[in-house]
């Protein structure tokens, strides 16, 4: 079955209905993919836009669940891994007041606030974080829906 982009608010509504909002769930999951490669020169290249994240939930309340960001910017998966309630909002407010670049963010707990995690309390290994991941976008399916074609789908092509 074909992915389901996240477009649009309408679809993030029904992302969050549909999985009632990763309630009781848990990461399983995460592969991260970097981009970076090295041609027939040893020449490292990072390419702009070449990460993307595979996060694998399982839930007690629907199948598991398969997330594929692309063009992160910025993930940070924290113990315990699981989920009470996630979010996923677009953010256009992350690049600063010049630039209004739309981003996804989803999280394992409460909305994003980069204020308060990263300016007013300093950041420590030591205290509890939510986890999240930034990125230009995102879109899931259910892990039951995947086939043997998926090593076709264009967002693993260059990887494999």
């Amino acid at each position: 079955m074909a992915w389901r982009k996240i477009v649009s608010h309408d679809d993030i509504d029904r992302f969050l209905n549909e999985t009632k909002c990763m309630h009781d769930s848990a990461v399983v999951s995460a592969n991260y993919i970097s981009g970076v490669y090295c041609d027939e020169k040893k020449a490292m290249h990072f390419p702009y836009n070449g990460t993307t994240l595979l996060l694998t939930v399982d839930s007690q309340w629907v199948d598991r669940i398969e997330m594929l960001f692309t063009g992160v910017k910025y993930c940070s998966m924290m113990k315990p891994t699981d989920i009470w309630d996630c979010t996923l909002e677009f953010r256009d407010d992350l690049y600063g007041k010049n630039r209004c670049d739309s981003l996804i963010v989803w999280t394992d707990g409460g909305r994003f606030s980069p204020e308060y995690e990263f300016v007013i309390k300093k950041f420590s290994l030591n205290e509890s974080y939510t986890s999240f991941v930034i990125a230009e976008g995102m879109k899931w399916r259910y892990a039951k829906e995947a086939d043997e074609l998926d090593c076709l789908d264009e967002d693993y092509e260059r990887y494999t």
